[in-house]
Parts: C-alpha cells; sequence; structure tokens
C-alpha cells in the first residue's frame, strides 16, 4: 500500500512540507498531495506498473472535479461545492509551482497536468480503512492496489481492514456474497465522516442515486450578520432597547452559534439539513428534526430575548432541543422559509433538470428526435452537474414537506 508509512525522498519532502506551510495547506488535502507525489515518483516496480497500466489515462480523468469549467462550475448551482473545487484547485497549483524541479536531488519535471492527474487518481481511490470491524480508523489515506477497483453501494457486502503488521489491505465479506454477485463497498462511509453527493462528486467523480447521507445547505447569513450586530449594539454604551439587544441576550446568541455551528460551511452562515433529518416516518421525525444542523442554528436565531436570558438556555439548545413550543414553531417557520427562497432562486426547477437527463439518456441509446429536442450537447460534467441538482432539489422539496409538517404538528400540540 501507499500510506503514511511511506515517505518521499527526503528532498522532495523538504519542498514539499515547505510549500503547504507556506500556502496553509489543510491536513486532509495535504495527505493527498502527497500521495499524488509518492505516486508520481515511486520507483518501485508493482507500482510503476500499477501507475502505468492499471490506473485510467489523464484523457480519461473527464470526471474530475479540478477539471470543471467555469460554465460547468456555474452548472452546478451550489455555493459551497464551487468555493471547495477552487479552493483545492488553488492549493494545488501552489504546491506544483512551488516545487523547486531539478534541484536538491528533485525529479527534474513531472508536468502539471500529470500532477492534477495524480491528484486525482489519489482523490478518487485512496481511503481511510479499520485495522478491524470495530476499531478506529486508521491514521491517514491508504491506496491499495486492486481494492481500488471495488465499486459503490450503499447497502455494501465488503470492506477493507489494514493489518499494520503486513502492511496490506484485506477486504472483509459483510454478509453472504453469492456466485457472481459484484463486490461493493460504501464509498460514503470510506473516512472518518459520511459523505453527502458534493463530497462524493468532489472527491470520487459520481453522483450517487439514492445516498442516505446526502445534504443540503440553507442560508442564515442575513441572521448571522444581525445577530453579531445586535451583541455590539448591546456592548456599547448607546445601546438600542429592543429585544435582540439585551446584553445577556445578544451575547448569549453569539456563544450559541459559535457551539452549534462549527461544522465546514456553517462557520460561514450556512446549516445543513441531511437525508435522514427529513424522514417522514413518525417515528423518527421528532428526534430528527432535533439532529437538523439547520434546525439547531434557526432555534438560537428564533428565540426571544427572554428565553435566552434563562440558566437553562445554554444547555437546552446544545443539547438540540427547543427553549419552548413557541420558539420550535419559529424555528420550523424560519427553516421552511428559507427552503421556499432557495428553490424559488434556482435557475432551473427540478422538472427542467429531470427533463434534460432524460432526454440525455434517450439520446444515448438512440432515440434521434430526443437527441433533436436536446437544448445542447452535454459534456460529461454537465451531467454530473445535473445528476447533483437533480438530487439536491428532491431533497429540498423533502425538506419542504417536513418542516411545514412539522410546524403544524408544533401548532397542534
Amino acid at each position: 500500500t501507499l500510506g503514511p508509512h511511506t515517505r518521499l525522498s527526503p528532498a522532495l519532502a523538504t519542498a514539499f512540507v515547505a510549500a503547504c506551510e507556506e500556502h496553509a495547506i489543510p491536513d486532509m488535502f495535504r495527505q493527498t498531495l502527497e500521495l499524488a507525489l509518492l505516486l508520481l515518483t515511486t520507483t518501485r516496480p508493482c507500482w510503476v506498473m500499477y501507475r502505468e497500466r492499471m490506473l485510467p489515462s489523464e484523457e480519461a480523468c473527464d470526471h474530475s472535479a479540478d477539471a470543471f469549467t467555469s460554465k460547468e462550475l456555474d452548472a452546478l448551482h451550489s455555493e459551497t461545492l464551487v468555493d471547495r473545487i477552487c479552493a483545492s484547485r488553488d492549493h494545488m497549483h501552489k504546491v506544483y509551482d512551488a516545487l523547486p524541479f531539478g534541484k536538491y536531488g528533485m525529479p527534474s519535471h513531472f508536468s502539471r497536468e500529470a500532477f492534477c492527474w495524480a491528484v486525482f487518481c489519489i482523490r478518487s481511490r485512496a481511503f481511510s480503512v479499520r485495522t478491524d470491524a470495530d476499531g478506529p480508523l486508521v491514521g491517514g489515506l491508504i491506496l491499495s492496489p486492486f481494492i481500488d477497483m471495488v465499486n459503490h453501494s450503499h447497502v455494501p457486502n465488503v470492506r477493507a481492514d489494514f493489518d499494520r503488521d503486513s502492511d496490506s489491505c484485506a477486504l472483509v465479506a459483510t454478509r453472504d456474497i453469492g456466485p457472481g454477485d459484484a463486490l461493493v463497498r460504501d464509498y460514503s462511509h470510506a473516512g472518518a465522516q459520511a459523505l453527502s453527493n458534493e463530497r462524493i462528486l468532489y472527491t470520487y467523480g459520481f453522483v450517487p442515486g439514492d445516498n442516505p447521507n446526502d445534504e443540503i445547505f440553507v442560508s442564515f447569513r442575513s441572521e448571522f450578520a444581525d445577530a453579531l450586530e445586535a451583541a455590539r449594539c448591546a456592548s456599547s454604551d448607546d445601546a438600542p432597547t429592543h429585544s435582540m439587544s439585551s446584553p445577556v441576550a445578544a451575547h448569549r446568541r453569539i456563544q450559541l452559534l459559535n457551539l452549534i455551528a462549527p461544522e465546514e460551511g456553517q462557520y460561514r452562515g450556512f446549516a445543513s439539513i441531511r437525508a435522514v433529518d427529513v424522514r417522514l416516518d413518525a417515528e423518527s421525525r421528532a428526534s430528527a428534526t432535533r439532529a437538523s444542523p439547520a434546525m439547531r442554528v434557526a432555534r438560537v436565531l428564533s428565540a426571544s430575548a427572554e428565553d435566552l436570558e434563562s440558566p437553562h438556555a445554554l444547555a437546552i439548545l446544545t443539547s438540540g432541543r427547543p427553549l419552548s413550543r413557541k420558539n420550535e414553531y419559529s424555528a420550523s417557520r424560519l427553516v421552511w422559509q428559507k427552503l421556499v427562497t432557495d428553490i424559488q432562486a434556482l435557475p432551473t426547477s427540478l422538472a427542467e433538470d429531470e427533463r434534460l437527463l432524460n432526454d440525455h439518456g434517450k439520446e444515448k441509446v438512440g432515440d434521434e428526435h430526443a437527441a433533436h429536442e436536446a437544448e445542447e450537447s452535454l459534456s460529461p460534467r454537465l451531467i454530473l452537474a445535473l445528476q447533483l441538482r437533480v438530487s439536491r432539489k428532491r431533497l429540498m422539496e423533502k425538506a419542504l414537506v417536513h418542516y411545514a409538517r412539522h410546524r403544524k404538528l408544533v401548532a397542534l400540540m
């Protein structure tokens, strides 16, 4: 395997670490870049054969998120994903530009395109593994030939276990596998964090059809800004006497937002709604709604000054519970209104995106009439963007129904 135990040459390692420190490369992406450099520079015969004969060519890596053009990035209709792609692309090019090729024992040269190709190969094929079924994830990413060829399914029949002693990975069956059955792993649980469709597209270059770990982000930027302004005004000598400006309430609101919304994406004023948060079965409705990061943020933003001044407010809201029935009603209404606004602001509707995908499918199987009516030829990455938009809009509509029902249930309590 290639992993944390494998080392770059001293000169390359020194230059790489310096580049990462200079440009503040995040730890997880640093591991990806380091494995990409290992893949490009290793001279071990087994890895040379793997690199040259088993991995896809540079031309075959069209699904890489880093290959998206400006038009294709716009087609994603996702500010969070576009930001992630642009940031990783910028980090990748900065590290490449900082490597002193041909000096101090460094490789004489490898192209920028080869580096981008290696990064995509690592990002789409490397994974974290456990030492046993119940053990913790091994630190760092691992690339293991053949295991990286096992396809994805949300109903997996194998997992990858790592043996430290032999420095090898093994596929272990997690349920009965019949003759002729394909071996499948769950890519959405390939690391420490379950992956949404956006993250799977960014990492692996495809969009799964039905991902229970999928999520959408709701923007609370204006509300976050109002809360910060209220806290600032409450601290000043000429603070206005309105509910949001009570010093205790205003500062506790900010304190709660910092405690409840520290996750990636939420620091910018976004909070997520996951597919598991909007299951419509009666048994899970209450607990699922409490678990939604968007609802937890909305409860803080919707709480009155009087509620926030309660000595129990901090403990109640950080535990994922509402302060009162009124607080729960206001929070679910706020989330619902945000979803309505977001859906109305989308450049295309769910029906339009589904029609484009359907027309493309007919074109692939040779329906000349549908092909003639297709609005434009869709590149593989535009197809991925459409698939992501459809999955996101379906989840948005499901969430819209869920929070409308939840609000009505709270009103009847």
